[in-house]
Order: C-alpha cells, then sequence, then structure tokens
C-alpha cells in the first residue's frame, strides 16, 4: 500500500511540475478540453442508462448530476467518508 501512495506522489508531483511550465491559456485549454472529454463520458452513460430519454433530458440529467457533486463536495457527507479514508 505504501508503494502505491508513493508512486500517487511522485506521479502527482510531476504533473504539477509538467503543468508549471505550460502558459496558462494552454493550461486553460487543456482544462477545457479535460471538461469535454469528461461531459461527453458522462453523456454517453447517460444516454446509455437512458436511452429513451431526449437530448434535453439528458442535458437535465447531466446538470443533476453534477449539482448532486457540488452538495456532496459541500456537504458534512464528504468529510465523514474522507476520515473514514
Amino acid at each position: 500500500m505504501d508503494n502505491i501512495k508513493e508512486l500517487a506522489d511522485a506521479i502527482y508531483r510531476d504533473k504539477v511540475r509538467v503543468a508549471r511550465t505550460i502558459d496558462p491559456a494552454e493550461r486553460i485549454k487543456t482544462g477545457l478540453d479535460l471538461y469535454e472529454y469528461a461531459r461527453s463520458i458522462c453523456m454517453a452513460g447517460i444516454q446509455h442508462q437512458f436511452p429513451d430519454y431526449t437530448e434535453e433530458q439528458r442535458r437535465h440529467e447531466f446538470t443533476r448530476r453534477i449539482e448532486l457533486r457540488r452538495r456532496f463536495d459541500e456537504s458534512d457527507l464528504k468529510k465523514i467518508v474522507e476520515a473514514r479514508k
């Protein structure tokens, strides 16, 4: 388990080092690209889970899931879950 944490820490440090060399405009573009990629995966999952949904219903479900995540991140439940790790 310690080896995994050490590896994860090393990977994180390397990512930070690389990110610091990228100019701010490229970082923003990369962030937007990652968001679009994650969004497309989530939307595909929603379409698979609810094949009869219209595009509007899929967008609504996506927004609902983002809101649930935001509320979880701001909740005491997140603190409880993290405390158990």
